[in-house]
């Protein structure tokens, strides 16, 4: 049985894993559950788990917190434990911010119950990242933008892309349509 920790403080998702788990096709144990980052980050070390079920925005922790916290958590425990992201943030956005942090996988809260549970027993059953839907940025896009997030100016990315900054500018518009918003400024915002 894969034993599960979760961090998360909206109340309705905590009382639907506490349901889902154990019906999932291969059982779950709820092992601890944390409101708290930095409580979290204290005990982990003391718990056995399997997999860590976190959302990275709450009343008590940020974004940027939970950025650091994936980021500990990747170098403490890289791939020997699954971290899976529940979030209302668009998946896109959140990938694209993660640069190159591994985790197992993305699910949206806005999703039906029985859809979650499908994408859970997807996530812990198979290794590697899943995204529901797939990405819809190219390779291009992806790049582009998050050298745009990260404080590079168009020029900068031309130069090192080789490629003209009308070619980036072209791949940063794209990018940002496809994702919903029309300016970094608003993909930022939507964190």
């Amino acid at each position: 049985m894969k034993k599960v920790i979760l961090l998360d403080e909206n109340i309705y998702i905590c009382n639907a894993l506490r349901e889902i788990l154990p019906q999932s096709y291969e059982p779950r144990e709820l092992v601890a559950e944390f409101n708290d980052i930095e409580v979290l980050k204290s005990e982990l070390p003391l718990l056995e788990y399997d997999v860590l079920i976190m959302e990275p925005k709450g009343y008590s922790y940020n974004f940027h917190e939970s950025m650091h916290f994936i980021q500990y958590f990747q170098r403490n425990y890289g791939y020997e434990k699954k971290l899976i992201v529940l979030t209302t943030i668009p998946k896109e956005i959140f990938f694209l911010l993660l640069d190159g942090c591994f985790v197992s996988s993305v699910i949206g809260k806005s999703i039906s119950m029985s859809k979650l549970k499908y994408q859970l027993d997807e996530v812990m059953n198979h290794w590697g990242k899943h995204m529901f839907p797939p990405s819809v940025l190219t390779s291009s896009e992806s790049q582009v933008l998050k050298a745009i997030i990260s404080g590079r100016s168009l020029y900068e990315i031309s130069r090192y892309r080789e490629c003209s900054p009308k070619t980036v500018s072209h791949h940063k518009r794209s990018g940002l349509k496809k994702l919903g918003v029309n300016s970094i400024q608003a993909l930022l915002a939507s964190v």
